[in-house]
């Protein structure tokens, strides 16, 4: 009976041993996660918010297995699914969609309120005066610009969008950069700056960055952001941004552009929607396709007298009739009804291969 006490005492106490080294090990791991937890938005060791599994492993990849391992089981998929956050956090495409339309409901209220306010500087030609280019272009880009700010503060989403991308890209992906940044280079060089006023210059070149700002975070930050959070391959996300891009330019079919004009514009976005999201990819940060898009759409209306030029010159010569003709010529919406308002344009007849 004694022996039997007696090792009964010692299991007891190897077991209270073992309970109080499990403790000491897991609990203060344990008080961490739960402080992360009870701060809202967990974050990575990296300090990235964390809203999915899979972009915890992408995060902790430099980590040794059995670190990464113990970080996947102490912190999983704790979003918060309640209200307008949960909601989007989701991610998805049609949801996607209504972030899109609100936003572009928003910047046509935007359009139409400057036609009331300077209705002459908006009839005027974008590149004539300092107030047509500020009512032409940079006041729809400051509202939308605020609109954006809001709804990265409101859903949290300024460290997701602007920090180092989960996926990294491959060499190859350069070449994308160097195809955008080499006409930049040469239209800096090429441009007749004379044709223009040195404030129509100077507002140009700093409406450059909002251009940059509103296009890249909607279609290559929150577009890919909330593709990504679907669950979709990159082959789709790239190409679904890069197609909502392009669509938004579409919409002058709309007002009565003529459909080669469309085609070619949406062909035009297209290709340069996938240069941005390459250049995000193998830069690592949304940022450079910020910089990349703001000085492209600048030094292009500055270099030909507006975009719309530069896209149609490809395809046959623009004729522009004179203010006081009123044939057939359309009067088109912006280029680019998403994100910013760019000159209406004035177009009687294409011709292809003839003068």
């Amino acid at each position: 009976m004694e022996v039997e006490a007696g090792r009964a005492e010692r299991r007891f106490a190897l077991l209270l041993f073992e309970l109080s080294i499990i403790c000491l090990w897991t609990l203060p791991r344990w008080c961490a996660a739960t402080a992360q937890a009870g701060q809202g938005t967990p974050r990575t060791p990296t300090g990235r918010s964390v809203r999915k599994r899979s972009v915890v492993a992408a995060e902790v990849s430099h980590l040794d297995f059995a670190s990464r391992q113990r970080w996947e089981l102490a912190v999983t998929d704790v979003r918060d699914e309640r209200g307008h956050r949960g909601f989007l956090d989701r991610g998805g495409f049609w949801r996607l969609m209504l972030v899109v339309l609100v936003y572009l409901a928003i910047y046509l209220g935007a359009g139409w309120v400057a036609t009331k306010i300077a209705p002459d500087e908006v009839k005027a030609d974008l590149l004539s005066s300092v107030g047509s280019v500020f009512f032409h272009l940079t006041f729809g880009l400051i509202v939308g610009a605020v609109v954006l700010v809001i709804f990265l503060s409101a859903t949290g989403w300024w460290r997701d969008l602007f920090a180092r991308q989960p996926i990294g890209g491959s060499r190859w992906m350069w070449i994308a950069v160097i195809i955008v940044a080499t006409p930049v280079v040469l239209r800096l060089f090429g441009i007749d700056y004379s044709r223009y006023t040195s404030g129509v210059v100077a507002l140009i070149f700093a409406t450059g960055p909002l251009i940059g700002f509103v296009e890249e975070v909607l279609t290559r930050g929150i577009a890919v952001k909330m593709l990504r959070d679907a669950g979709h391959s990159e082959w789709v996300v790239a190409a679904v941004s890069s197609l909502l891009f392009a669509v938004l330019h579409s919409i002058n079919l709309f007002a009565g552009a003529a459909p080669l004009v469309v085609a070619v514009t949406v062909f035009y976005a297209f290709g340069f929607g996938v240069c941005m999201y390459l250049s995000m990819r193998v830069s690592g940060f949304l940022l450079v396709a910020v910089v990349l898009h703001g000085l492209t759409d600048p030094t292009t209306i500055l270099a030909t007298g507006g975009l719309d030029d530069g896209l149609f010159r490809g395809c046959g010569r623009v004729t522009r009739p004179n203010r006081d003709d009123t044939g057939s010529r359309a009067k088109l919406l912006p280029e680019s009804l998403v994100p910013h308002n760019r000159k209406i344009v004035e177009i009687s007849i294409i011709k292809i291969g003839s003068h």
